[in-house]
């Protein structure tokens, strides 16, 4: 995990749970949530995040629980109502949507910050529900302040851009550009659609401006790096990588892809890297399978074994670490 920053510790859990959702972690995140939920019980916002770390892990009646715990404590208020409508929704269950829907269309609700829904669905990685939230305050009209429509838009587009649209993505960012445009986030998400659509330099310059606007963004320098290594330049991503690492030595996802820039090159510093991310971060499971991909070309394929099943446990939703350890079992005539 990263380090955060910031003095208060619920802060920290909440930014913690929110990276271990974008990582598809999700029982981590919701051991995270959890303890946020034990801190501040009657936070809205941390029984939400809870209900949709265990509704992500499939332990929805677990979720159906703690969510009715939540409308019973914040009945007066609409983004939860929202939520519960569409949770509801996703589990084909009408009538259980239908207490929210009503209130939704009845009742004098609180609807507090405009984009706080949509904020938490994004920070949550969960990208289709953020993007119908975000929509959806696009086409109520009500969005008066600039910076905020630029940032609803940008994220708009990020979202786009997760769902594999990436046209539809730079054209919704280079919106929010021209309503902010020393922004390095949108410039940053603007290189990653350049980048989808194969436009190889002009991600590169994007990146750069980002880079440019905000040095300290290592998110921007590390996908950077990402489009050096895929370009054929490996040495130019492994100085990027370096330097995140130079800025924070704790940086486990750092670690973890300069050791699959190194892989061929040197393996025993890949293993290393490797090996140093599970220290900060005893469950990553990127760094179990790259662990597993390193042994594996060295044939050492029980060693590769056992950490791909300690990958798979870190990420049981990883369809690609099941397939890499199906293949291992199969070469080791374990059917």
């Amino acid at each position: 995990m990263p380090e955060f920053d910031g003095d208060n510790p619920d802060d920290r859990l909440a930014q913690e749970a929110e990276e271990l959702m974008r990582q598809r972690r999700y029982h981590d995140a919701a051991g995270r949530y959890s303890d946020l939920r034990k801190a501040s019980p009657t936070d809205l916002w941390a029984s939400l995040g809870y209900v949709s770390a265990l509704e992500c892990a499939g332990k929805v009646d677990e979720a159906e629980k703690v969510l009715e715990e939540a409308t019973l404590r914040h009945r007066g208020s609409a983004p939860l109502h929202r939520f519960r409508h569409m949770f509801f929704v996703r589990r084909e269950d009408l009538r259980g949507a239908a207490l929210s829907q009503r209130a939704l269309q009845s009742e004098v609700l609180n609807e507090g910050p405009d984009d706080q829904l949509a904020d938490l669905y994004f920070n949550q990685g969960r990208y289709h529900e953020a993007l119908a939230e975000l929509e959806r305050l696009l086409k109520d009209g009500n969005i008066e302040d600039n910076d905020l429509r630029a940032s609803v838009v940008a994220r708009l587009g990020a979202c786009l851009r997760q769902g594999g649209d990436h046209e539809a993505a730079r054209e919704r960012l280079l919106q929010a550009l021209a309503l902010d445009p020393s922004n390095h986030w949108t410039l940053s998400e603007l290189a990653e659609a350049e980048r989808g659509l194969g436009n190889i330099e002009a991600a590169r310059t994007r990146y750069l401006e980002a880079l440019a606007a905000n040095p300290d963004d290592h998110w921007t320098r590390g996908h950077l790096a990402q489009l050096e290594f895929e370009d054929g330049n490996s040495d130019k991503a492994a100085q990027l990588y370096e330097e995140i690492l130079a800025s924070d030595p704790k940086a486990s996802w750092a670690k973890v892809e300069l050791a699959q820039v190194l892989a061929d090159k040197d393996p025993a510093r890949a293993i290393e890297l490797s090996t140093s991310a599970l220290e900060s971060d005893p469950n990553n499971p990127w760094a179990n399978a790259q662990l597993g991909n390193l042994s594996r070309k060295a044939g050492k394929l029980d060693e590769a074994r056992a950490h791909y099943q300690q990958a798979l446990a870190g990420s049981p939703n990883a369809t690609w670490i099941l397939h890499e350890l199906a293949d291992i079992c199969r070469h080791l005539g374990r059917l």
